[in-house]
């Protein structure tokens, strides 16, 4: 396990409500290309928080890279209904993009 993914897996451990530390602990097994792991921790992440619309992009990211289209494409949907309530153009754009190139 790298250090960062250790150093974050040790914030969640130490304060598994910390919903910051949760992100960044799936940002970083992401990084490593650890997508169940990070899909795991992106979900409790949301169940903290279910309106964070990065986090239901990224969710949709590792939902791609694990081959659940179907999936993903719900998640990312559900991530450009937010973009749009929330008045966030720029994710928007990327997610339209996204569902786009899936089809």
């Amino acid at each position: 396990m790298s250090e960062r993914v250790e150093m974050w897996r040790q914030q969640v451990e130490d304060d598994p409500e910390n919903e910051l530390a949760r992100f960044s602990f799936a940002q970083a097994l992401y990084a490593e290309k650890r997508w169940e792991e990070a899909l795991a921790q992106y979900g409790e992440a949301l169940a903290r928080k279910p309106d964070w619309m990065v986090v239901v992009i990224q969710r949709g990211q590792c939902l791609i890279r694990l081959g659940r289209i179907a999936e993903a494409k719900a998640a990312l949907e559900a991530g450009r209904a937010l973009a749009v309530a929330q008045g966030h153009q720029g994710p928007q754009e990327e997610i339209d993009q996204i569902l786009e190139e899936l089809g």
